[in-house]
C-alpha cells in the first residue's frame, strides 16, 4: 500500500484528495501537513512537518506556493518523492524544484490532471521504489 503525506490537507483540494484516496484500496494518507489543524481527519495533521517521523512513500503538495521550500527541504531530508499540484509558482520557484529534482523525484503537474497523472505514471514507481 502506498503511504501518502498530504501537504495542504485541510484546504479545498486537500479534502477532495483525502476523499479520493479513502476510496482507493491501494493507498492511504498517513499524515497531513497544514497551517490549519482545526479540521478533523482520519490521519494526524501537523502544522510543523518535522513533527511527523512515521513512514511514507510520497508527498502530495496541494498547498500554497509559499510552502514550496519547506516541502522540498522535508522531502530532500527524508528522500521522499513529491507530487507538486499547487498552482501559481514563480519562475524562480520552478527553478527551485527543478534543482531539487537532482536529489529526489519531483513530479510537477497541472491542477486538472494531478490524480490521473498520479494513477497513470507514479503509483507503480512508488510501489517498487
Amino acid at each position: 500500500m502506498t503511504k501518502i503525506i498530504m501537504n495542504g490537507c485541510n484546504g479545498k483540494m486537500g479534502q477532495v484528495i483525502t476523499r479520493l484516496v479513502s476510496e482507493d484500496n491501494e493507498c492511504e494518507i498517513v499524515a497531513g501537513f497544514d497551517v490549519n489543524d482545526s479540521i478533523e481527519n482520519t490521519y494526524p495533521v501537523f502544522t510543523n512537518p518535522d513533527e511527523f517521523t512515521g513512514d511514507a512513500d510520497v508527498i502530495i503538495d496541494f498547498s500554497h506556493p509559499s510552502a514550496l521550500t519547506t516541502v522540498l527541504n522535508y522531502c530532500k531530508k527524508r528522500k521522499l518523492p513529491v507530487i507538486l499540484a499547487t498552482t501559481g509558482y514563480t519562475d524562480e520557484q520552478k527553478k527551485e524544484f527543478t534543482e531539487a529534482s537532482k536529489e529526489i523525484p519531483v513530479f510537477f503537474c497541472k491542477y486538472e490532471s494531478w490524480y490521473q497523472s498520479y494513477h497513470c505514471s507514479c503509483k507503480e514507481s512508488y510501489k517498487t521504489a
